[in-house]
């Protein structure tokens, strides 16, 4: 049996089908009866943290609400009891909040409809493997660590937890150096729009990609959970060659004093810079709120420019 490895393949049927094969919780998924417990509220909540730190410090996972864990003495199709409809994103989040650093999650939207019941739902949260681990749990005043493995949430070893923390400054340092070199780019559009407003001849060269280009291949190891920053990466590393080869173009025709020619390419050169900063906007904000990169000093001179 298949267990689903993205929130859309997480539907009812899928979950008929584990419950009724009395499938067991593995590394990567986790059922939960209710998300929130009126009994032993604050035990519950520490619960739903140490499963979702754990996820994020091992290679992600999804937790399920509204199906009863197997100790609830219910069986098969009567474990899928649902959960009472509200904002559950909300109240997921509120949970996690106190997970250190802060989490990313993504909750499935809408939450999956239960056959004939019109006022509950099951909840699918999935927590993706994350590049700020290792992150700790709050409880009674101190901070613990927890990885995900068959057996279920498990403390991490003193040794794991420096070698998670070597690895975020690894990543921490590479991202910080992707930033840079994105609001340096976005400085150098500003100034090439200006030259070739006025361009007089003189060779010009176009955006200098090659920490983005060299970088791509040795971030992908990190980022391959990250398609969307990767993928925005990859799309501005390609705005840049052909910036570049526009650039190139325009040398040629203002030599050829093609005046048609030339205007036709400072357009086309204006339609895909504008293309480039919004990328370029969008990798910038994903460093910052995902990653907690923050806006460099680059990155405020470019605000100014653009």
């Amino acid at each position: 049996m298949k267990v689903p490895t993205t929130i859309e393949e997480w539907t009812l049927s899928v979950i008929e089908e584990l419950v009724i094969a009395e499938y067991y919780e593995t590394d990567t998924f986790e059922f939960k009866g209710v998300l929130v417990s009126k009994e032993n509220r604050d035990n519950y909540r520490t619960k739903i943290r140490k499963t979702a730190g754990a996820f994020a410090n091992s290679k992600g996972g999804f937790i399920v609400f509204g199906v009863a864990d197997r100790d609830s003495g219910k069986v098969g199709k009567d474990r899928i009891v649902g959960i009472e409809k509200s904002d559950l994103a909300r109240q997921f989040g509120d949970i996690v909040n106190e997970i250190e650093p802060s989490l990313h999650y993504t909750p499935q939207n809408p939450p999956m409809k239960l056959n004939d019941d019109e006022k509950h739902v099951i909840f699918v949260v999935y927590i993706p493997r994350s590049l700020k681990a290792p992150h700790a749990i709050p409880i009674d005043d101190n901070l613990a660590f927890y990885k995900r493995t068959n057996k279920g949430n498990t403390p991490m070893t003193l040794h794991e937890i420096d070698l998670a923390f070597a690895h975020r400054a690894n990543i921490v340092s590479k991202l910080t150096l992707v930033n840079q070199s994105l609001a340096y780019i976005s400085i150098e559009l500003a100034t090439l729009a200006k030259i070739l407003e006025d361009a007089s001849g003189e060779p010009i060269a176009g955006p200098d990609s090659g920490l983005i280009e060299v970088m791509l291949g040795d971030l992908y190891p990190l980022l391959s959970d990250d398609a969307e920053l990767f993928n925005s990466l990859f799309i501005i590393n390609k705005y840049c060659r052909a910036l570049n080869s526009l650039i190139n173009l325009f040398h040629i025709r203002k030599i050829m004093s093609k005046k048609s020619a030339v205007d036709s390419l400072k357009q086309e050169f204006s339609n895909r810079r504008r293309g480039l900063d919004a990328e370029i906007i969008k990798s910038l904000k994903i460093l910052e709120s995902r990653y907690e990169i923050p806006l460099n000093y680059a990155s405020e001179q470019w605000k100014k420019l653009a």
